[in-house]
């Protein structure tokens, strides 16, 4: 697997003066978001055929101005995505063991266009594990929800415009799963997995 990794950059010289990268966003201070920020790594997977969606480089440009780290990841297996992810949470307590200030992972599949505060909206909430709202589409559903909630039977089930009529808004609902197509896991939880002797996103 290829990982390039592209950390926080110094400031923007003109002339004489530094130029501002970002202002204070997302109800915080300027120093509270640089410090999300710097406890951050987001990863994006592709494969060598598909590249990154444009909404998602756009994003990564913004990213780039205030210092974010970022790395894209090079599927090597073909599609097998257990592998991949895997191997990203590999990758990901690699680069904490030198950069300690790191503690959360935010995977982003390479299709998605989200707004650019996206991830950080997700790490905001100092969870463990926390999604943000990824659709999909087949014939049965509509339009669907990637993750599942149990219902009034304790079935996990997807939330669909054909069978729920609602999908969620804002805030957060407790689920049964998710999937990992735009997600925030903080380290702790990758330490106990490993503590406990299994391997994240192992299928056995």
């Amino acid at each position: 697997m290829k990982a390039q990794v592209m950390g926080p950059q110094s400031e923007i010289e003109t002339g004489a003066q530094a130029v501002t990268q970002f202002g204070p966003t997302m109800g915080m201070s300027e120093d509270e978001f640089l410090g999300l920020v710097a406890s951050t790594l987001i990863m994006i997977p592709h494969r060598t055929t598909d590249g990154i969606s444009a909404g998602l480089a756009q994003s990564m440009g913004a990213w780039a101005r205030f210092g974010a780290t970022v790395a894209t990841i090079v599927d090597e297996f073909g599609g097998f995505i257990e592998i991949t992810r895997s191997n990203m949470v590999r990758t990901f307590l690699e680069y904490c063991a030198s950069h300690p200030q790191i503690d959360k992972l935010v995977m982003i599949d390479n299709d998605e266009n989200i707004p650019w505060d996206a991830p950080y909206r997700l790490a905001q909430w100092d969870l463990p594990v926390v999604s943000g709202v990824v659709c999909n589409y087949n014939e049965t559903r509509g339009v669907f929800a990637c993750f599942t909630v149990k219902d009034e039977h304790g079935v996990a089930r997807f939330p669909s415009y054909n069978f729920t009529k609602t999908m969620p808004g804002k805030g957060l609902i407790k689920v049964h799963s998710v999937g990992t197509g735009l997600i925030c896991i903080k380290k702790v939880v990758f330490e106990k997995i490993y503590n406990s002797g299994q391997f994240p996103f192992y299928i056995p």
